[in-house]
């Protein structure tokens, strides 16, 4: 089956943004903070831009507690590695891992 979204990430022989979505990655010394500058020109299929608020949620969805009830094949590993995601501005996403 193919996947509905496209991630952030890309793997070859390093960690790099994948290119679609965001321009940028910048990954903290101890590798814990991952901060995302997400590309400007991203728009979703109704036209309207794609917000680092809008990824916040989605990540939220999938391993925040307050939506236990929404259930996905990678909750409990996303459980395990997310302590937190900001948007501290419009194109910036920050994960923290635990």
């Amino acid at each position: 089956m193919m996947n509905l979204m496209e991630g952030l990430m890309e793997v070859d022989t390093n960690l790099k943004p994948k290119a679609c979505l965001a321009e940028k990655l910048a990954l903290s010394k101890d590798q814990k903070v991952y901060t995302f500058t997400l590309r400007k020109n991203v728009k979703w299929s109704d036209g309207k831009p794609l917000t680092a608020e809008d990824v916040v949620y989605t990540y939220q969805l999938m391993y925040h507690p307050d939506y236990k009830a929404i259930t996905t094949g990678a909750r409990a590993q996303l459980e395990a590695l997310i302590a937190n995601v900001q948007a501290p501005d419009a194109y910036t996403v920050v994960f923290t891992l635990k």
